[in-house]
């Protein structure tokens, strides 16, 4: 049903042309006809989404609205109209200092709802030069932000993808699920300072409704985390007062080593005991909870580790522990609890650190938490890119078989 109201005299017309309907999503347009924030086709303006304020210092760089007549080498074409005179939202490569340099891309306020919420968008991201490093475009990343009940701002990751997909525009979606009012960030993160590709988005759609995450590997799984923005739920619990797992920043980071994922300064978690003379003692970092999945009985969990400092007694040791049904209380590892993996950095160059791969498989059929423990009196243990996939594997590398007592 069309419905045409008659204005107050009866000098204008109102006509409607060519309807059709086509399976899928699309944005309101023109945008004024919205009836609520979100939806952008970005051919007239932004549509309120907007740039953070460089006061704010929540990243480096900008989204900037974008037509492929610009001069822009790529997308030849915006999502919208199929031609280069349509437009998209880019993310800048002006002013690019360092790997890893990223720009938040914020929604107005969204009321929460106890129905749930799908966000539809399809993105361009396309490499045309792979070196031999491998692929390193960088990231694209959805999150919400809420306020809690102690007034701090919550970021919460909801969808992720790196790296090159091809000289096309793909389809996106994901649902968002908050009862409190929240916004939508589209965060993109450039692999590196050279900046050789694109990053774009066009035709954001906000509606009602469940929907699965679209593409797969854009799913977020708990536990994985690349710790370029922050411990993706991983905590903290030390023995001693003086030290613990941190993430790497500009000022504090060991040997100045850069991270695995964009090869940035910043981006890892890292342990580092240079300072406690001969004590020796335990940090450990802790899972949120892994839930048990009814299509495999084993994980592949995953990470690089570097070694660093003296490596006489710096370890680094995996531990696996079950907890209860719907339970989220943190419990300490006891005598019982013994490492799935365990590496001594002895036999290691930690003069001049690097990464390297590692992985050990993990009995999934119970809820469980994983404990990284690193253990060192001069020297220590940074950790990044940890990922979980379905199926068993072979543990690397082979010396972090764990000793038998």
């Amino acid at each position: 049903m069309f419905e045409g109201e008659v204005g107050r005299n009866s000098l204008g017309n109102i006509a409607i042309d060519d309807i059709s309907m086509a399976p899928g999503v699309c944005p309101t347009a023109p945008q004024v006809a919205a009836t609520g924030p979100g939806d952008c086709a970005f051919e007239d303006d932004e549509c309120g989404w907007s740039n953070p304020e460089r006061v704010e210092g929540v990243d480096e760089l900008n989204w900037q609205r974008s037509a492929a007549q610009d001069g822009g080498r790529f997308p030849l074409a915006d999502h919208t109209t199929g031609t280069d005179l349509g437009f998209f939202i880019q993310l800048s490569r002006d002013n690019i200092q360092k790997a890893g340099d990223r720009a938040f891309f914020v929604s107005r306020e969204l009321n929460g709802t106890v129905l749930p919420k799908c966000l539809s968008f399809w993105f361009y991201m396309y490499e045309p030069i792979v070196d031999n490093t491998g692929p390193n475009l960088g990231k694209l990343a959805v999150w919400t932000r809420t306020i809690d009940k102690h007034d701090n701002l919550v970021m919460t990751p909801v969808w992720r993808l790196h790296n090159g997909q091809g000289p096309t525009w793909s389809y996106a979606q994901t649902e968002i699920t908050t009862q409190t009012n929240h916004q939508v960030i589209i965060e993109g993160v450039w692999g590196n300072n050279r900046a050789s590709g694109f990053i774009s988005v066009d035709d954001v759609t906000i509606y009602e409704g469940v929907c699965a995450t679209i593409p797969a590997p854009a799913e977020i799984v708990t536990g994985e985390c690349t710790f370029d923005r922050d411990s993706c739920g991983w905590t903290n619990s030390s023995n001693g007062e003086s030290f613990d797992w941190r993430m790497a920043t500009l000022t504090k980071r060991p040997a100045n080593l850069p991270d695995k994922t964009y090869g940035a300064p910043v981006g890892y978690a890292y342990f580092d005991i240079f300072n406690t003379g001969s004590r020796s003692d335990q940090v450990r970092m802790i899972s949120p909870v892994i839930k048990t999945t009814s299509q495999e009985d084993n994980l592949c969990f995953s990470f690089s580790y570097a070694a660093f400092g003296a490596g006489e007694s710096t370890l680094l040791k995996i531990f696996r522990k079950e907890v209860s049904k719907g339970s989220d209380e943190i419990e300490a590892l006891g005598d019982n609890d013994f490492p799935i993996w365990e590496l001594n950095a002895a036999d290691l160059e930690t003069a001049r650190p690097d990464w390297e791969p590692a992985q050990v498989s993990i009995d999934s059929r119970k809820d469980i938490r994983l404990y990284i423990v690193g253990k060192a009196s001069n020297g220590g243990f940074a950790i990044d890119q940890i990922t979980l996939s379905k199926g068993t594997c072979r543990i690397r590398p082979e010396e972090a078989v764990p000793k038998k007592n």
